[in-house]
């Protein structure tokens, strides 16, 4: 019997010690694994860096937004200082309602009689001063009516330059003018690049 104990022993044993070593080899590969798997957190100057590089695309995009918005502003300033030059330059049109301007026809006028000729001219300056009359009032309420456009104009226009004066009053070249000055609008315009 004690031969059967010795017998058994070692057998017990390599066993027990194959089983030891599987689970050893098995928890030192899940260890490996585990660690392999987990990345440490970034050292903190990366932190740093990253936020850095965050705040500056941030700011570069913030720029980039800026500047657009001041280029079109600058472009509705200068659509409507030409709007405002077109509307200062307009001339009155004819008043189509007063009709055609009355003609006198000379040659038509000399087979009649003298006396006839006499009462075809008193009625053709009559007609030609109503026409004038006509075309006076028509350009009259015109040039009210042009006046109150250009007054509108005018007001807008100075309300955008006044605008973009108390934000950049280093934009225009001079304290009443809308004449931009192209160095500080280069300055205005200019933005870092984004980062990589």
């Amino acid at each position: 019997m004690s031969s059967i104990r010795s017998h058994q022993h070692p057998a017990s044993s390599q066993h027990g010690l194959r089983r030891c070593l599987s689970l050893g080899l098995c928890l030192g590969l899940l260890l490996i694994g585990g660690i392999a798997c987990r990345q440490p957190p970034p050292p903190r100057q990366t932190q740093l860096e990253l936020r850095q590089q965050q705040q500056t695309r941030q700011a570069a995009q913030q720029c980039s937004r800026r500047r657009e918005a001041l280029r079109s502003r600058l472009d509705q300033l200068q659509q409507q200082a030409r709007q405002l030059v077109r509307l200062r330059g307009a001339v009155p049109p004819v008043s189509p309602a007063a009709g055609p301007r009355p003609i006198w026809d000379e040659a038509k006028e000399r087979r009649y009689s003298l006396t006839d000729q006499e009462l075809d001219r008193q009625a053709y300056e009559r007609e030609l001063q109503a026409w004038h009359v006509s075309q006076a009032a028509f350009q009259a309420r015109w040039r009210r009516s042009q006046a109150r456009r250009v007054a509108r104009a005018q007001s807008r226009l100075n309300r955008l330059a006044a605008e973009l004066r108390q934000e950049h009053p280093q934009l225009f070249s001079g304290s009443t003018s809308i004449e931009v000055d192209p160095t500080a609008l280069q300055q205005l315009s200019h933005c870092p690049p984004l980062p990589t």
